[in-house]
């Protein structure tokens, strides 16, 4: 008999090890107790009861025991022998064995066994049907791997920018197309993409096998019930493209970019193929369709996404590789055709911040194309020009946007309008210092810029900039507005209907409000009506939106009830009919008429609730919060009904005068809103 001298014993075996073992018609047990030392002939009971009498511990470690590497026949057979390996030691308490595998082959092969799951520990990291098969990065990791790389930033990595970087993975390849300027400070959806197509190029178009793998991918994308939003494929429908890329199917499930998950019952055999994460799977569908548009970036192609993708929320993400695709193929000047892609004003928010950020990293790359070289000598198109435009995209994102404009060859009136935007953006957000310089910007451009402009908007910029530093008000852009609205030009271009001019005829209403005179504010709307097109007020249009937004203000201080009662209901009935379609800016000026409502209707215990609601929407739209809190604080009554949240508005209002350098008597009691 053999004695026991060892305390603790590893056995490590490689999976192919135990298959090539299993394949040459050895039983894996008496297999590894040869390895041992041990003969069939030797006691093992007794052998094993020594072993354990002495404290040893035994453990049985396989590696890589993945089912997408050998034949399924064989696999189970293998499979089936190590169960019952299981079974022999379950109540042994020295034997332990550990198996590593992808999360996907546990998830399919673990009620092969049959041993109560209590007995496993399964090494999963949050959702345990996740098949991310290696320990993801914590934010603290991803932090301190960043400042390894350089330490002259300060990192406080968002929410977003950890999940996207968790993967181990996407974080080498990021790292590897930014050695020199490494940094994780306001990482874009477009360096998102740029890591996929790196993952896709590495794991995907490369090998033996990329062919394969790439009709494989097309076959079973094409499956797929995209208009339903099904992107799941069953395995039994797909069977024979599966067998006949064999391979490539499992290379694809190997390096973890398909998953096949066994959900079967008694009744039903169902196994499904799918995608392993959302940006593989919207690349695969944006592929198919370029693919069978003949990879051209035409009407076509934008047809079909606002067909397929009608009710699902994949048709942004869909687009937006569509539109990288056909940038870095040259065909960027077909970028107008994005006028017919059906999207509401979140979609399309979502888009032009992806466009603007894909325009700023692209146009800083050293070694980019002569295409896209070509490309930003050029003049901005005015279709794509104005396609960038619009009150209700405003947001911080929404600046770097319209400043990767600026990496074009713009005309000086595009400039013009361009810096006009940007200090809008600027006055809403209360950041004078900004807003003066877009003001300067402004200056510097040639008076022949500003010739065919219906509303000058330095003027319109200059009065609100020192009402809100000094509280001044100058007349001379009243008088300006006022000979425009009783006279408006009769020839020239200056009521082309363009997102642009829209912009500029609400710069002049907005400035219009600083004079405290509401009816003059509607006569200029009125005006417009006649001359420019009328406010259609609807999710999809936000001059519409805001204009009539505008007006309700009026209404409001004129003390027009019912007509304010009527707009304030189709707001109403707008916002609930798709409050998903509605980006931040426009609800932070739903909120802020919800509460003139309330004031209006002395409704206070409801205008805690609507003013609470309102400051999280609002974010950043400091103005917007100034403007509303003003008009709060300048209602007398509730100091007496509630004093705590009188006295906690009045706290927030001078905190915001205090922190942006204006003076208390600017927003005096007879100017109460403007959102």
């Amino acid at each position: 008999m053999v004695k026991v001298i060892i305390k603790t014993l590893y056995c490590f075996f490689s999976t192919s090890a135990l298959m090539n073992a299993f394949l040459s018609g050895q039983d894996i047990h008496y297999w590894l107790l040869a390895l041992l030392g041990y003969t069939a002939n030797d006691d093992v009971p007794s052998i094993l009861d020594q072993y354990q009498e002495k404290g040893g511990k035994f453990y049985l470690i396989i590696d890589a025991f993945d089912e997408h590497v050998y034949k399924p026949e064989q696999y189970n057979l293998l499979l089936a022998q190590l169960v019952d390996i299981l079974a022999l030691y379950r109540f042994s308490s020295w034997f332990k064995l550990i198996l590593t595998m992808r999360s996907f082959t546990w998830i399919n092969k673990k009620h092969q066994f049959n041993i109560t799951e209590e007995k496993w520990f399964i090494r999963f990291l949050g959702d345990a049907n996740s098949a991310i098969n290696v320990p993801v990065f914590d934010a603290a990791e991803i932090r301190q791997l960043a400042l390894n790389i350089n330490q002259n930033e300060n990192y406080n990595t968002s929410a977003d920018t950890s999940l996207q970087f968790s993967h181990p993975l996407y974080f080498q390849f990021y790292y590897k197309q930014n050695p020199g300027n490494f940094t994780l400070s306001n990482i874009s959806k477009a360096s998102t993409y740029e890591m996929v197509a790196a993952f896709k190029l590495n794991k995907v178009y490369t090998g033996q096998n990329a062919a394969d793998k790439i009709q494989l991918i097309r076959g079973l994308t094409e499956e797929m019930d995209i208009e339903n939003g099904n992107f799941t494929v069953l395995r039994a429908k797909v069977n024979s493209l599966v067998k006949h890329y064999s391979q490539a199917y499992h290379d694809l499930l190997s390096v973890g970019y398909l998953i096949e998950t066994n959900k079967s019952t008694g009744l039903h055999y169902n196994v499904y193929i799918e995608f392993i994460n959302l940006h593989f799977q919207n690349n695969a569908l944006a592929e198919l369709l370029l693919y069978k548009n003949d990879f051209v970036f035409n009407e076509f192609l934008i047809e079909d996404i606002n067909r397929l993708f009608e009710t699902n929320g994949q048709k942004v993400a869909v687009l937006q590789w569509c539109v990288m695709y056909a940038f870095k193929a040259g065909q960027q000047y077909n970028f107008n055709l994005l006028t017919h892609a059906w999207l509401s004003p979140t979609e399309k928010a979502d888009l032009i911040n992806f466009m603007g950020d894909m325009f700023t990293e692209q146009s800083a790359t050293p070694n980019r194309n002569e295409l896209l070289s070509s490309f930003f000598q050029h003049d901005c198109s005015p279709e794509l020009f104005n396609y960038f435009f619009g009150a209700e995209f405003v947001s911080i994102k929404y600046k770097r946007t319209l400043q990767s404009l600026l990496k074009f060859n713009l005309s000086d009136r595009k400039r013009a309008f361009l810096y006009t935007a940007l200090a809008l953006i600027a006055t809403l957000r209360l950041d004078l210092s900004e807003l003066e310089n877009g003001i300067s910007k402004l200056r510097s451009l040639p008076p022949e810029s500003f010739s065919r402009f219906a509303i000058n908007p330095i003027k319109c910029l200059d009065a609100i900039y020192s009402y809100l530093k000094n509280g001044e008000i100058k007349r001379e852009v009243a008088h300006d507005l006022t000979k425009f609205y009783f006279n408006p030009p009769k020839e020239g271009n200056y009521f082309t209907d363009t997102a642009s001019h829209d912009m500029l005829f609400l710069l002049g209403a907005y400035t219009l409000i600083l004079f405290q005179k509401p009816l003059k504010t509607l006569r200029y709307i009125n005006a417009l009506e006649k001359n420019y097109k009328l406010p259609k007020l609807c999710a999809q249009h936000g001059y519409g939106y805001f204009m009539e937004m505008i007006k309700a203000d009026s209404y409001y201080k004129l003390a027009r009830k019912e007509q304010f009662a009527l707009t304030y209901q189709h707001y109403h009935m707008l916002y609930r009919q798709s409050p998903e379609n509605f980006t931040d800016y426009m609800k932070t000026v739903f909120y802020a008429l919800r509460i003139k409502v309330d004031l209006n209707q002395k409704d206070y215990s409801r205008l805690i609730q609507n003013t609470k609601a309102f400051m999280e929407i609002a974010g950043q739209h400091t103005l917007s919060i100034l403007l509303t809190l003003s008009m709060i604080v300048n209602n007398n009554e509730l100091i007496n009904f509630y004093p705590e949240f009188y006295k906690n508005c009045r706290y927030e209002l001078a905190k915001i005068l205090r922190e942006h350098g204006l003076a208390k008597q600017t927003f005096s009691p007879a100017i109460v809103s403007c959102n």
